[in-house]
């Protein structure tokens, strides 16, 4: 993939390591899945679960209604107090009911992180028919900044950029090193001009 699922891992690790809890809800892949596709590129997890800092709640999205998907959410967050939340992707929630339902659900949730004053990370897979900058659940506005993961063809090669977007719009390549995820700073005329693998990526 794109590599979502590995920043949101990098950005779990780095909380741990500064010795905040983090609350990791996935919704796509198992605990072990998890920890092991990142033990796989250098990056342990295992350890901040052993020690407690890191708490992964995993659970098909159409295992619960969207009330009790909330409801559950909010237990883990009241008892847990963590200083982060990973929303691990919010576009399985589709799977368990209406679009206009899942908007609510969401938008309640990052209000009450918000009030919590919980720094979060939501991933999301945008289909092929979405805005680069939108969700098809409707909650780009209530975040303060979005990174866009994809897969781009340059000179023959396929390279991951992203693109942040807060207060600019800016296009870089990032790469998945041992332990590490590298976010680079280019614009998006020299990324859009660049043909060179090399050039797309920035050095860690």
């Amino acid at each position: 993939g794109t590599g979502k699922s590995t920043l949101a891992s990098h950005f779990a690790g780095a909380t741990c390591a500064a010795g905040e809890r983090c609350l990791y809800f996935a919704f796509e892949e198992s605990q072990s899945q998890i920890l092991r596709n990142m033990k796989s590129i250098g990056l342990n997890l295992e350890k901040y679960v052993k020690s407690g800092l890191l708490h992964l709640f995993t659970a098909r999205p159409t295992l619960y209604g969207l009330e009790m998907h909330l409801a559950m959410m909010h237990k883990q967050l009241i008892e847990l107090k963590p200083a982060a939340v990973i929303i691990d992707p919010i576009s399985n929630f589709i799977a368990s009911g209406e679009e206009r339902d899942v908007h609510s659900m969401l938008i309640r949730l990052v209000d009450f992180m918000k009030l919590k004053n919980v720094t979060s990370i939501f991933t999301n897979l945008t289909t092929g028919n979405e805005a680069l900058e939108s969700t098809d659940v409707g909650i780009s506005s209530t975040m303060d900044t979005w990174i866009l993961l994809r897969d781009i063809e340059i000179g023959g090669e396929r390279n991951r950029v992203h693109h942040r977007c807060q207060h600019a719009h800016l296009v870089a390549g990032h790469a998945v090193a041992a332990g590490a995820t590298c976010l680079g700073q280019r614009d998006a005329a020299e990324d859009v001009a660049a043909t060179d693998h090399q050039r797309n990526l920035d050095t860690c």
